[in-house]
């Protein structure tokens, strides 16, 4: 082959002619150059498989921690749940005395002993009611189940009754009241 036609392959070899026959220049130098060129894609292999790994163990990792945590929230509403219950155990076995002890009908005083035993354990646990009835009528703790005309101005958007109590845990809604709301009369109501 001749130089001008490994130049029209793309590859440029210098030669030098010497007793009539052409010899390649700098072939050791070429072969340097390929061996270069191998040793930098062998060390940019090397620091992708390095950057895989990394990658791979950060993954492991994660999904170990992940794992933990999952854990962890199952461990701790489980102690939450027994911490709840052993603080209701006191009633539980107050109704279980009174229904053991008592021939007759239940009275009234012995289950009002009872529930305010329980209110007693709830509200140490962070529960306090809302108090509905006479105030103005918030949406954002209450739910208004019924609506009553009213012919007293001031009962306007007043809450005038309570079906349901509604609790805060903690300072947070637990369940909004459940109330009657009172509302102007129609006609007077136009002209306000």
């Amino acid at each position: 082959m001749t130089a001008e036609h490994e130049k029209d392959r793309g590859v440029e070899i210098p030669v030098t002619i010497k007793n009539g026959q052409a010899k390649p220049e700098k072939q050791a130098a070429g072969a340097g150059t390929e061996k270069q060129a191998a040793g930098a894609e062998s060390e940019k292999e090397g620091k992708a498989a390095e950057y895989l790994e990394h990658l791979q163990r950060l993954q492991a990792e994660f999904s170990n921690y992940r794992k933990r945590v999952e854990n962890e929230k199952r461990e701790w509403s489980a102690f939450v749940k027994a911490e709840l219950i052993r603080t209701l155990l006191p009633v539980y076995d107050d109704l279980a005395r009174l229904l053991d002890h008592s021939d007759k009908p239940c009275s009234v005083e012995a289950v009002g002993l009872i529930q305010k035993n329980m209110k007693k354990v709830l509200e140490e646990q962070g529960l306090e009611e809302i108090d509905a009835v006479g105030t103005c009528f918030d949406p954002q703790v209450h739910e208004a189940l019924e609506v009553e005309e009213v012919d007293d101005p001031s009962k306007e958007d007043q809450v005038l009754g309570e079906w349901q109590k509604g609790y805060r845990l903690n300072g947070r809604l637990l369940r909004p009241s459940r109330v009657k709301v009172g509302k102007m009369k129609g006609p007077s109501r136009e002209n306000a």
